[in-house]
């Protein structure tokens, strides 16, 4: 496990010194994804923050609009309390050593090219503190809303106004008003004309989190207000206590990034988080099936040959990458020993689905140890213990105890190199890991085998371990998952695995908000999964209408595409449709026209190169009918175009026009094909992008275009 971040750099000499700082100019800002043309790219450009220091070692973030005024930094919740303060320059701007009670503090105020950072490094620690916050109670001004990522996807992620204080004050049983919001990988202020991003660029060795939140004030002898100019902000990062070998540690630096819009704001710090963290984000989106979980009876080896059997037979074939074998087929901790249902072992299996022409994957809970496991009655001491000194059990399932594998103790390591390296001789290259944040555990809140890491370095130690025995070309797709900690080693992210099988049990519509919201990182940070389509699951509760829009809002979008249906029960018209889903060779993102609005409908927006034409695709997410005139200026940034209804079934010319009109039933969607010639869509082009190669005669390529009916 890499040990640099406690490497010691001497304190540089600094004595005190007057504090200036200038506002740096506008600068354009190119895509830096190169392959996604977004509306009006050429109008977004960021602005610098500036930094204003005060004697007493307190500063101040200054911009046009956001600011965030009385920052100090906090050691466990507490502003520190300094017996000296010494201000003077850095090689990026101005620095701040701060003498506390047993040690050092040097925080640095960076400007740098198109952003405005904060580094801290501590001095004279025999231990880190629990929570360091290098800025914290920050007084928040000029902001009306903000965006909180959630630590895993089944946290809240979303945009919330701050004068909504019924949004606000869910988590505070006791009406008090008081409310607090953590934010994990990304955080934002927003106003009506600007955005100011919060997020480090390194997730190696710590949890990064902000905090937004209030205090309340007793305005009434029996009332307490929430009053909107006492908000406030802190950032920082989870340390857990561990010890210094040498006294020392320096802190990634936390960024701050100011733009005037919002989406591109975020994108650009992620694509800023993606290049320092190497994130896997080249390949083009997955689409693949795997068999439902719970099913009433039990997956086996004669299941999946009857599928691919089926499969084989279909004309046109459905193009799936990849056949996955999902849970069920042992019992959690011994990966490698299959049930009675897989005859022949994994292996066997794993031929046969490559014999079928996919990719081999399946779903390991990498974590997870089951009380009746092989691997629990031998090794009881590579479980995570509690305060007694004994296995620390997680949950039930199914009256059996279950255990969290403890991965700083080399026998448990030695195992999940050996289970996975196993996989992928056996010929696996599709990985699905559920239940991974059971990996992610506070230190101090346990007993390790090693207590001298971070949880997140020893997190980040045994993806590493997994990334590199699955093979680097295998396909990674993680669940349940601390997301900050899964950038460089994830290929895809789902979002839900619990089915889509009704609207309110299943939560689906916080499903479409995180799918929406989180769009920003989308092929940035790795391919954003929003879990399986249900096209004719007979436990379903969707009407036709939900079970289309919510295909084709997944379809549009750009990231991964799968499905647990039976799919000997697809009429010819759903197979039609799920081939049409089919996502191109190349990443390629939809553009939201209305992000981050959360009373607009779903709108996605998505380029054709080739044909050149636009996919418009209206998502009524509401529970009430719309009926709405779009210009078609405001969604793409053309004018006026030829329009037509698109389905795989059929195309309608529509008329060449600058607005586009669509009334919809609540959950219903419609979708246009746009284009600047009277042509319709090419015969074969999905909504994902895929064109198909077509006949060629001599040096030109013959297009077909789909059989249209004029209106």
């Amino acid at each position: 496990m890499s040990e640099k971040i406690y490497n010691r750099r001497a304190f540089i000499r600094i004595g005190a010194s007057g504090l200036g700082s200038a506002m740096l100019n506008w600068s354009s800002f190119a895509n830096a994804s190169g392959k996604i043309n977004y509306l009006q790219l050429q109008q977004f450009k960021l602005k610098v923050p500036e930094w204003v220091v005060y004697n007493d070692g307190s500063f101040d973030l200054i911009t046009d609009s956001v600011m965030l005024k009385g920052c100090r930094p906090a050691i466990d919740g507490q502003a520190i309390m300094s017996k000296n303060v010494f201000l003077g320059d850095s090689p990026k701007g101005k620095r701040v050593v701060y003498e506390l009670q047993n040690g050092f503090l040097m925080v640095d105020l960076k400007i740098n090219n198109d952003s405005a950072s904060i580094s801290a490094e501590l001095s004279g620690f025999k231990n880190t503190p629990e929570w360091f916050y290098p800025i914290s109670h920050a007084k928040i001004e000029n902001a009306d809303s903000f965006y909180k990522q959630g630590l895993l996807f089944d946290h809240h992620t979303g945009i919330t106004q701050l004068s909504n204080t019924n949004q606000l004050i869910p988590g505070d049983p006791n009406k008090t008003g008081n409310w607090s919001h953590d934010s994990y990988l990304t955080f934002a202020l927003f106003n009506k004309k600007d955005t100011l991003a919060v997020g480090t660029f390194e997730h190696n060795a710590f949890m990064h989190r902000s905090t937004i939140y209030n205090r309340s004030h007793q305005q009434e002898i029996l009332n307490l207000t929430s009053d909107p100019d006492f908000l406030y902000f802190e950032s920082g990062f989870l340390m857990e206590s561990i010890p210094l070998s040498n006294d020392f540690i320096k802190l990634p630096d936390i960024h701050f990034i100011f733009g005037n819009k919002p989406f591109k704001t975020l994108q650009h710090l992620s694509w800023e988080i993606s290049k320092i963290s190497g994130a896997r984000n080249g390949l083009c989106s997955c689409y693949h099936w795997s068999h439902h979980k719970s099913q009433s009876r039990a997956f086996s080896f004669n299941d999946l040959k009857g599928q691919l059997d089926f499969l084989k037979t279909l004309k046109p074939q459905i193009p799936f990458q990849a056949i996955q074998i999902d849970d069920g087929y042992c019992i959690h901790g011994d990966w490698l020993d299959p049930n009675e249902n897989w005859p022949g072992g994994l292996d066997r299996a794993a031929r046969e689905i490559y014999q079928y022409g996919y990719k081999a994957g399946i779903n390991i809970a990498p974590f997870k140890v089951d009380e009746n496991s092989n691997l629990f009655r031998k090794h009881p001491d590579w479980m995570v213990k509690g305060r007694n000194n004994r296995p620390l059990p997680k949950q039930l399932i199914s009256g059996a105890k279950q255990y969290i594998l403890d991965t700083t103790h080399p026998g448990a390591q030695n195992y999940i190199r050996k289970v996975f390296r196993t996989l992928r001789k056996m010929g696996f290259t599709f990985y699905k890991t559920s239940h991974m944040d059971w990996g992610l555990r506070d230190s101090s809140m346990m007993k390790r085998a090693n207590p001298r890491y971070t949880s997140m370095q020893i997190y980040r130690n045994i993806l590493a371990i997994i990334r590199k025995e699955m093979g680097i070309g295998s396909f990674w797709l993680c669940s349940d998952t601390p997301l900050p900690a899964a950038i460089g080693f994830a290929d895809g992210m789902l979002m839900n695995d619990q089915g889509q099988l009704s609207w309110l049990k299943n939560n689906i519509p916080k499903t479409i908000n995180d799918y929406y919201f989180a769009h920003y990182y989308n092929n940035i940070f790795w391919q954003n999964d929003p879990g399986i389509i249900s096209l004719n699951n007979k436990h379903s509760e969707l009407s036709e209408d939900e079970k289309i829009s919510i295909a084709l809002w997944n379809g549009i979008m750009g990231g991964t595409i799968s499905t647990t249906d039976t799919t000997e029960a697809w009429t010819e018209k759903q197979k039609e449709l799920f081939r049409f889903l089919e996502p191109s060779d190349r990443p390629n993102n939809a553009l939201l026209p209305f992000w981050p609005s959360i009373t607009e409908i779903k709108v996605a927006a998505k380029k054709y190169v080739p044909p050149g034409g636009w996919g418009v695709l209206f998502f009524n997410d509401k529970d009430t009918v719309v009926h709405k005139t779009y210009d078609i200026t405001e969604l793409i940034g053309e004018d006026r175009m030829y329009i037509f209804s698109w389905m795989p079934a059929e195309t309608k010319y529509l008329g060449k026009k600058g607005k586009i009109e669509v009334k919809l039933q609540p959950h219903q969607s419609q979708l246009f094909y746009l284009s600047k010639s009277n042509t319709p869509p090419p015969k074969g082009l999905t909504l994902g992008g895929k064109l198909p190669e077509e006949p060629t005669s001599g040096s030109k390529k013959t297009t077909k275009l789909l059989s249209i009916t004029k209106k």
